[in-house]
């Protein structure tokens, strides 16, 4: 979620910007009075101005001091600086950046034989009949999309065969944890499920954080058109998918409440924090 600082100053004009370039001058960590952790971003436009935003996510952003972003939102326009409600916010890399980034153009020919293999172990481990054939021909679907696209846009795995490899740590994690817990077979095939299938909206390269759960939601729904699983089975995989964020501040419809849910959104995280972390 992304939202403004809070001051009792009145604005000089407020208007809509889209597409908007800034320098990121700062970025600074900093925990709010509930305990939420957020990114104060101090921005600056191209006649110098400053501008500030509040990023409230536990994900840091891969914004670098110096770095462009191009910017939609709502912009209050102080004497001295300004404040921004951001509703977009996308990295644009310098001339020199270009080269280390040109692998996260969708549909690369990418090398995906590891994955392929590791995905193919996965999902022969699925024992429900139905849902094997329910996560085979949904990946088989979208294969090309699947193996290469990037796993996001901005907080992490930003490059070619992120979402398979990100998919692939998550049902890894989540089975681990599984097997800690002594969890049923038929609850580790719905974790194996969601976790390869929880990020399935990104295949669509015009998602954005607040639409791919839908996006999933929507192929899924095409997919169980065709294979048409056991109601309650195809139930407790959408609710997988539309919590597997951990919570709504992050960006899921519900909170986890099952066991295998949370397991999905814990292993969801590990991987994240770990991904940001390397990158950063």
């Amino acid at each position: 979620m992304i939202n403004t600082i809070n001051k009792k100053l009145t604005p000089t004009t407020i208007k809509n910007i889209s597409n908007e370039k800034f320098i990121v001058k700062k970025v600074e960590e900093k925990t709010a009075k509930n305990g939420n952790p957020y990114v104060k971003l101090t921005l600056e436009d191209k006649q110098g101005k400053e501008t500030i935003a509040i990023l409230f996510d536990t994900e840091k952003p891969l914004f670098r001091e110096g770095s462009t972003v191009v910017v939609s939102g709502k912009l209050s326009i102080f004497a001295h600086k300004n404040k921004l409600d951001i509703k977009e916010i996308q990295y644009e890399p310098n001339e020199e950046e270009v080269e280390d980034i040109t692998d996260t153009i969708y549909g690369t020919d990418a090398d995906t034989t590891k994955e392929k293999k590791e995905i193919n172990n996965l999902v022969m481990s699925i024992k429900n009949k139905k849902l094997w054939e329910f996560v085979v021909t949904t990946i088989k679907e979208y294969e090309t999309q699947y193996f290469t696209v990037p796993g996001g846009k901005v907080y992490h795995d930003v490059k070619t065969k992120g979402l398979v490899q990100h998919s692939i740590n998550v049902a890894k994690n989540a089975l681990k944890l599984s097997e800690q817990y002594d969890f049923s077979q038929k609850d580790k095939d719905l974790i194996i499920s969601g976790a390869l299938l929880h990020d399935i909206g990104k295949v669509d390269k015009n998602y954005t954080p607040k639409t791919v759960n839908l996006l999933s939601l929507q192929i899924l729904t095409k997919i169980n058109n065709k294979v048409k699983i056991d109601p309650e089975i195809f139930n407790a995989l959408m609710r997988i998918v539309i919590s597997h964020q951990g919570s709504k501040e992050k960006g899921a419809f519900i909170e986890p409440e099952t066991p295998v849910e949370k397991i999905i959104a814990v292993a969801n995280e590990i991987d994240v924090f770990i991904k940001r972390s390397q990158k950063l």
